[in-house]
């Protein structure tokens, strides 16, 4: 095939098709399009990057043949554009040793369609490889409305690979920019390309994509539309440049009928919208305005706010039909809101659904007034406003942040950040909660001294400081960076290693901010409740008034034989996750001792980096304490299916090497062979210097509803503390009570109750949700119900005791996490269910 560059170690593979006319019912090509697909040698076989739409297979076949035989092909990067599956499955088809290499969400796609077992390299944020003698830079872009665009630089090349940057409308005769007579059509295909294809949904990405130009000096672009461009890079760039400009300010439409009340209202929102960043805000009055003007530029904003009100009856009907006349492919994913007369509330939820219908985001800051606007609801009108031009733009609300609570891990965040920060679950798993306003307030001069840096010394370090602003607060991290969102080390292993800031609860300004003194790798050894002071390893001896414990806790490892050994190893700290990563520079196989959550979605994650993976469980059965045997059963059938062997019931009696980890054998003789092995048996609470002081410690320290321990002006929360005889050693436990003891410890009078929260598990291809009483009580009389689903892969389990829910498990149905935690929390009646 054309060989398009001077080493001769990059082909351009690609198919032209000259007749199209309408590109993704989207675009109009006057000359057809050119689709791009690369093959790069890397000295130790080929590297492919890009496939073509299904009809052309058959051609960009033969072009593959042409350079290779199909076994020649080592690596395939799959985008995730048009018809991604449909070209992975080929390839695997002429190349079954063939490794993918992919984006997460790409990647998850492929293992739905795929027959399970392919070879895989997972990319989540950004990560250099060595495939053969070539070191590639893979870079992926999370977009707001769109999926993530990855993009790949050949370093020696000093070639850009990508999907949907830099591409043009135009094919020709040859693939290479350089060579085409005129390039005039060339670049009008060009702007075309980025304003009908790209346009403010990937406006992340563009700017992402001419960073990579300018920071790897690239030369050439290899695009997935259109000729390489080889040369004309500075005008190209000053395309996306210029144009990107206009687009890095979102713009906003507030859109309502014929309203005098409505108007005044919009007024206040545009200029909320105004305050809060947004440069372009338009009022389109369909009273006034043109139907079909306004159904044209609504296409281009980025959210959409609508105001309905029900007395105005025809009105109201030029709403619906604006509503009922604009396009899905224009809506999804955007942000739209609603604000209202109360009145037009039963309108309102009819609208809401058709917004929903159309794919458009619904932000959680609706607004509504009930008569005449007083001066009072022009503010609030303000602040709706001004709250949701904060999550156009995906920034905290510092005026009043909108506070959700995530059902999976239980933590509470600002809606504005679009995602939960702890778990990385989107925001349809999420319920709104009220801001818990600190009434209390004392100003003191109070030492208060914080031991621990998780997520419970950090919420104990907040509550202090909202309701004590000149008390000194300190906080003695044994770690030696900063507090960070622990879920994630398991969930992320990726990005743990390689961009461990994005793990961080709060930036270190943050702390800064409150007048939160944080000492990172400052251990404490020695704690004196008689003269109120701790001691750390430095032997700095510390006084204090008031003391919060949140010394966490440490993964347990079973003193099996040759547990020491180099290679074995836990994952509880961000030095972990950088231990892990070196280890599978170079693995192939791993053995993940534990069948919990944290081992299953290591294990989960060792596979998508392409790892063979065993996972050993001593119990007679994984995730044992929230689900039940059936449920377990059906997951472990699914970890099969991926290729991931699962041992119940087993004994382990040495990990077996030399110098370091080679297998893990069983009591039963059995061998496993590892190039390292994860040890996840649960964790034990940092108890050691509390118990030394004196403090009541049984299997953890013990705490009343106060979170008080048995010595005066003395807290603990957290991984390290005990309440009501238990320590689930969960993220919001240890979020909850870490408020409660710092609330207490400023003077507060706050109590702390247990929480009902559920267990969530995604990998290996499906989900897995489980909350409340799986049927575990013997002595309980469970009325059971089953649904399933074999052909989408689903499977739910309800117990109900005396009509009312009492717990579920579900498989595959992530959706239904929201309407089931509502369930058992209030113990719905099968009625409402079924």
């Amino acid at each position: 095939m054309e060989r398009i560059d001077q080493t001769q170690t990059l082909w351009h593979i690609g198919v032209s098709d000259p007749s199209l006319r309408v590109f993704r019912q989207v675009s109009f090509t006057e000359q057809g399009l050119l689709y791009g697909s690369y093959l790069l040698d890397t000295g130790a076989g080929y590297l492919l990057l890009g496939t073509v739409p299904r009809r052309h297979h058959r051609q960009w076949l033969e072009n593959i043949r042409s350079v290779t035989p199909p076994d020649g092909v080592k690596w395939a990067v799959i985008f995730g554009g048009e018809d991604e599956l449909a070209g992975a499955k080929l390839l695997l088809e002429q190349c079954p040793d063939l490794t993918l290499i992919a984006g997460t969400g790409t990647l998850f796609r492929l293992r739905q369609g795929l027959p399970a077992g392919f070879q895989s390299i997972e990319i989540r944020t950004s990560r250099t490889l060595r495939l053969g003698e070539r070191e590639l830079l893979f870079q992926v872009v999370p977009e707001k409305f769109a999926t993530a665009s990855l993009y790949v630089v050949d370093k020696a090349g000093k070639t850009l690979f990508t999907a949907d940057a830099f591409g043009s409308d135009y094919t020709g005769e040859r693939p290479l920019l350089s060579e085409l007579p005129d390039p005039t059509d060339y670049f009008r295909g060009a702007k075309r390309y980025y304003a009908d294809l790209l346009g403010r949904k990937r406006k992340d990405s563009l700017a992402q994509a001419v960073a990579l130009l300018r920071t790897h000096d690239i030369q050439r672009i290899c695009p997935a539309l259109g000729p390489v461009a080889d040369c004309g890079l500075e005008r190209l760039t000053a395309l996306y440049t210029e144009e990107g400009t206009a687009m890095s300010h979102p713009n906003v439409a507030i859109v309502y009928a014929g309203s005098e009340l409505l108007s005044g209202l919009a007024a206040q929102v545009r200029q909320g919208l105004t305050e809060a960043g947004i440069g372009a805000v338009t009022c389109y009055d369909l009273s006034a305005e043109s139907r079909d003007e306004v159904l044209a530029a609504l296409p281009t904003a980025d959210a959409i706010l609508f105001g309905v009100d029900g007395a105005w009856g025809n009105a109201d009907k030029a709403l619906w039909d604006v509503a009922t006349s604009l396009l899905k492919e224009d809506c999804k994913g955007k942000l739209a809101s609603v604000f209202y007369r109360a009145a037009a509330g039963e309108l309102v939820e009819d609208f809401r659904q058709r917004l929903t219908d159309l794919g458009f985001t619904l932000t959680l800051q609706d607004f509504f007034v009930q008569g005449q606007p007083t001066e009072q609801d022009n503010k609030h009108a303000l602040d709706y406003g001004f709250g949701v031009g904060c999550s156009v733009l995906r920034v905290p609300n510092p005026r009043k942040p909108t506070l959700v609570k995530c059902l999976v891990c239980g933590e509470i965040f600002d809606a504005s950040l679009g995602a939960c920060p702890v778990c990385g679950v989107g925001l349809e798993q999420c319920v709104p909660v009220e801001e818990d306003d600190a009434l209390f307030h004392q100003d003191t001069d109070r030492r208060y001294v914080i031991v621990g840096g998780g997520v419970a010394a950090v919420s104990a370090a907040e509550a202090i400081r909202r309701r004590d602003e000149t008390g000194s607060v300190l906080m003695l991290s044994a770690e030696p960076g900063l507090p960070i969102n622990r879920p994630m080390l398991t969930k992320d292993i990726q990005t743990a290693a390689e961009a461990p800031e994005q793990l961080a609860i709060h930036p270190l300004e943050w702390y800064q901010e409150r007048a939160i003194d944080l000492r990172l790798g400052c251990t404490v050894t020695a704690m004196d409740t008689a003269e109120k002071t701790v001691t750390t390893a430095d032997r700095d001896c510390i006084p204090y008034d008031k003391l919060v414990i949140a010394t966490g806790a440490e993964c347990f490892i079973p003193p099996f034989e040759g547990w020491q050994k180099p290679g074995v190893l836990t994952i509880r700290h961000l030095a972990d996750s950088a231990a892990l990563a070196g280890l599978m520079q170079n693995a192939t196989q791993a053995v993940v001792i534990g069948g919990g959550v944290l081992g299953l979605e290591a294990a989960s994650e060792l596979l998508r980096s392409g790892l063979k993976v065993t996972v050993l469980e001593a119990s007679p059965q994984i995730i044992g304490r929230q689900a039940d045997a059936k449920s377990a059963a059906l997951l472990r059938e699914q970890m099969a299916a991926m290729g991931v062997a699962c041992y119940e019931g087993v004994s382990i009696a040495a990990v077996e090497g030399e110098e370091r980890a080679t297998a893990v054998r069983l009591g039963d003789g059995r061998v496993f062979p590892a190039d390292f092995v994860i040890v996840s048996c649960g964790n034990r609470g940092n108890v050691q210097a509390a118990k030394a002081a004196g403090i009541a410690v049984e299997r953890s320290i013990v705490v009343n509803q106060r979170m008080e321990t048995s010595a005066a002006d003395v807290y603990a929360c957290g991984d390290c503390a005990q309440f009501d005889g238990m320590n689930y050693q969960l993220w919001a436990e240890a979020s909850g009570q870490g408020t409660v003891a710092g609330a207490n410890a400023a003077g507060e009078k706050l109590t702390y109750a247990n929480q009902l929260l559920g267990l969530s598990l995604e990998g290996f291809g499906t989900t897995l949700f489980a909350i409340g009483d799986p049927g575990k009580k013997p002595d309980v009389p469970y009325q059971t119900v089953e649904v399933s689903d074999s052909l989408r892969n689903r499977h739910e389990t309800y117990w109900f005791f005396g009509g009312s829910l009492e717990g579920t498990v579900v498989i595959g149905a992530q959706e239904k996490v929201p309407q089931l935690t509502q369930a058992v929390t209030t113990h719905a009646r099968y009625s409402e269910l079924f």
